[in-house]
C-alpha cells in the first residue's frame, strides 16, 4: 500500500495490514528519490514509534546538540533521547534515531498538532512540513 497525505507519504505491507511508515522526503531541483532530507515515522509492534531523520551532510560523529523546533517552539533533546543511525541500524550515514518511547510518543503528537518541524544538529538544519502526517 502506498497513499499521500497531505506532504506525507504513508507505506504499507500487505495492504496496510503489515509493518507501515510514513515518510516526508525534501527533494532539490534534479533529485528524484533519496533527496537532502528525509523524516520517517514507523510503526513499532508495541504500538509506539520510532523516529528517524535522515539529512544529508549530517556527520557521523558530534551530530549534538539535536534541537526540533515545533513552528517556532524549540526542543533540546538530551543525549540519552537519540543516537546515530537509524532505528534498526547505527550504521547507517548522515541519520540519526529517536531512542526514547515517551519523547517519540510526544514528537508525534507535536507533529499532529504542528505546521512545521525544523530539525537542526551541528552543522545543519533540515526542514519539514508536517502537513498530513
Amino acid at each position: 500500500m502506498r497513499a499521500y497525505h497531505g506532504d506525507w507519504l504513508a507505506v504499507g505491507r500487505d495492504r496496510g495490514r503489515g509493518d507501515c511508515r510514513t515518510v516526508q522526503i525534501v527533494l532539490e531541483p534534479g533529485q528524484t528519490f533519496f533527496g537532502q532530507s528525509r523524516l520517517t515515522l514507523k510503526r513499532r509492534a508495541d504500538g509506539g514509534y520510532a523516529i528517524d531523520v535522515f539529512d544529508r551532510g549530517m556527520p557521523s560523529e558530534g551530530h549534538g546538540p539535536i534541537v526540533f523546533t515545533f513552528d517556532g517552539v524549540a526542543l533540546e533533546l538530551k543525549p540519552d533521547q537519540w543516537r546515530k543511525g537509524d532505528a534498526d541500524f547505527v550504521n547507517v550515514s548522515a541519520n540519526m534515531a529517536i531512542t526514547d518511547p515517551d519523547l517519540s510518543a510526544d514528537l508525534v503528537r507535536r507533529m499532529k498538532a504542528g505546521r512545521e518541524l525544523v530539525v537542526s544538529y551541528k552543522g545543519g538544519v533540515a526542514t519539514f512540513s508536517l502537513r498530513g502526517v
